[in-house]
């Protein structure tokens, strides 16, 4: 006989959580039976129809204890009162889909494993699947807030904490303690062998921004040298006497101004007329 206290998380997690569900799926059937006017049967008589025989006994007690027809109805007669109304009540609410009155029949039987425990927790897939029906189911009926609250159980659980515990607190086995020494070891003997590169990289020569670029350069660009084979003649001399060398006065001459008459004829100027004077005339 085990006389030890069991450990229950994943149960814990699971009871949480098929509360919300059930706080959001009682006020939800009621107000979606099929329910007409003129009809006689009321939402209680509807419901108490939908549940199997052996489950009626118990709904007629909570009825009498309750006077709120919601609360007498329970995780496990969830998924036979939206079979029993699906085409009037449901379908439309699903999509008619019926995988959700699987997921409905999925989460009737973890109620039975965690309100009748066994002599071990339940397993982390039984509480994995829990979890993810109550989140399809209330965020398709459009309760996302009970969704979110899901979400935080989930949270809670991967992160292993203790929901039965009144302060959750961390839980690391020996193997995931192992682990994290392994990483520190590991990421220690890299930052040793960074700092030693660092330390080579700052011991080396520094060179200006300019050599270096020269350098990379003269290791991909090959030096070419060009040979030019240009004869050179004897320039010419400079002709003083050419009139390209001249001083401007001495290529143009000074011309005298000459005067005219009255009628436009030109007169002789004096060196004209000594000139005229020196020369012979002609005999005629």
């Amino acid at each position: 006989m085990n006389l030890d206290v069991i450990e229950r998380p994943n149960g814990a997690a699971v009871f949480e959580a098929l509360g919300i569900y059930l706080d959001v799926m009682r006020p939800f059937i009621v107000q979606k039976m099929p329910v007409f006017k003129n009809g006689t049967a009321s939402a209680r008589a509807l419901i108490r129809d939908s549940i199997p025989i052996d489950m009626r006994r118990d709904f007629d007690q909570h009825l009498v204890n309750r006077d709120d027809v919601s609360l007498a109805i329970e995780v496990t007669h969830i998924p036979h009162i939206v079979n029993k109304n699906w085409k009037l009540g449901f379908a439309r609410e699903f999509d008619d889909e019926k995988i959700y009155i699987t997921r409905m029949e999925a989460l009737a039987k973890s109620r039975n494993l965690v309100c009748h425990p066994a002599a071990e927790d339940v397993s982390t897939n039984q509480a994995e699947s829990a979890l993810y029906c109550v989140e399809k189911i209330t965020t398709q009926i459009e309760r996302h807030d009970a969704c979110e609250r899901v979400l935080k159980v989930r949270q809670r659980l991967e992160s292993g904490c203790c929901s039965s515990c009144p302060e959750p607190h961390l839980q690391t086995d020996a193997t995931g303690q192992a682990d994290v020494q392994r990483e520190m070891r590991r990421m220690q003997v890299e930052l040793e062998a960074l700092s030693q590169e660092l330390s080579l990289y700052r011991a080396k020569p520094k060179i200006t921004r300019r050599a270096a670029i020269a350098s990379k350069l003269g290791g991909i660009v090959p030096r070419v040298r060009f040979h030019f084979s240009v004869g050179f003649g004897n320039a010419p001399e400079h002709d003083s006497k050419s009139a390209l060398h001249r001083p401007p006065e001495e290529v143009i001459p000074d011309l005298a101004h000459a005067t005219a008459d009255l009628n436009g004829r030109l007169k002789a100027t004096d060196s004209a007329a000594a000139d005229s004077a020196s020369t012979p005339q002609a005999v005629r």
